[in-house]
């Protein structure tokens, strides 16, 4: 075999390999598109659970949204997944704010009888409150 033939049978042999990629890679791509219709038309449209808990990096917890006791609570946890801000819904609705010691220092609660709000220190002695 010369030199010419085999560099002839290489090119065609490249050729071959490239046509070949080409037909991969566009069966590649069919098949991602097909994978993505397919989630896409598969997906639920509503998630139903009592309790969602979103975690870092790490696994800690750092937010929790659950129905508990006839509310909806939305409670924001620090690093070490203690509860540090609360949102919840029910027969009172509230919003309470805890300091970095999760002592809690500010409430803003509504309910039947109408809007409370009240600011405590440290030691859980009021400051102000209203009304």
């Amino acid at each position: 075999m010369t030199t010419e033939e085999r560099l002839d049978k290489l090119e065609h042999e490249l050729s071959r390999m490239k046509k070949r990629n080409r037909r991969l890679w566009a069966g590649a791509a069919c098949v991602l598109v097909l994978f993505l219709f397919w989630i896409h038309t598969h997906a639920p449209a509503v998630v139903r659970a009592r309790q969602f808990v979103v975690e870092d990096g790490k696994g800690n917890p750092r937010v929790s949204l659950a129905v508990n006791r006839g509310r909806s609570e939305l409670c924001l946890l620090n690093s070490k997944g203690e509860g540090r801000t609360w949102l919840t819904v029910g027969l009172k609705q509230s919003l309470i704010l805890a300091d970095k010691n999760g002592v809690i220092r500010a409430s803003l609660v509504v309910d039947e009888d109408g809007p409370n709000l009240v600011l405590e220190d440290e030691n859980r002695e009021v400051q102000w409150s209203a009304p």
